[in-house]
């Protein structure tokens, strides 16, 4: 699973697809549904979802402001500590969930930075309960 910018600028204006490799009609399971869950909680704008308005890692609030290096890395490393706690949180109610799909920890592997592209890449490997892992990522 990667989560790749269409558009790298210093723009106000950017656009993020998703792009993920799967077998048609199957679904999404294990480390992979994992993956794609975190992913997702992580660009979601806190304030969006009116029955939790705190969920969500608000990764997109970054894209266009280039402006501040650190404070972009600073903002990535946030928003991940953030997803990682409420996804524990939320799957500690789920019994469908199956180990391999429960987040045990959430660890920000690298935050790179690059002025060219005004682009905040992060790499992010996600451990399951049972102990397997999958490394991750986004471009914003």
């Amino acid at each position: 699973v990667s989560v790749i910018t269409a558009a790298g600028a210093t723009t106000n204006k950017a656009i993020v697809t998703f792009q993920a490799i799967v077998t048609t009609g199957k679904r999404a399971s294990g480390v992979v549904k994992l993956a794609q869950t975190f992913l997702k909680l992580l660009f979601t704008t806190p304030g969006r979802d009116i029955f939790n308005p705190t969920l969500g890692g608000g990764l997109l609030r970054v894209l266009g402001t280039a402006d501040n290096p650190a404070a972009l890395k600073a903002t990535g490393k946030l928003a991940v500590s953030a997803v990682q706690s409420q996804m524990i949180r939320i799957q500690a109610g789920d019994s469908r969930l199956d180990r391999n799909e429960r987040l045990r920890s959430a660890s920000l592997l690298e935050s790179r930075f690059d002025p060219k592209t005004g682009t905040l890449s992060i790499r992010i490997r996600l451990t399951a309960v049972d102990g397997s892992t999958i490394d991750t990522g986004s471009i914003v």
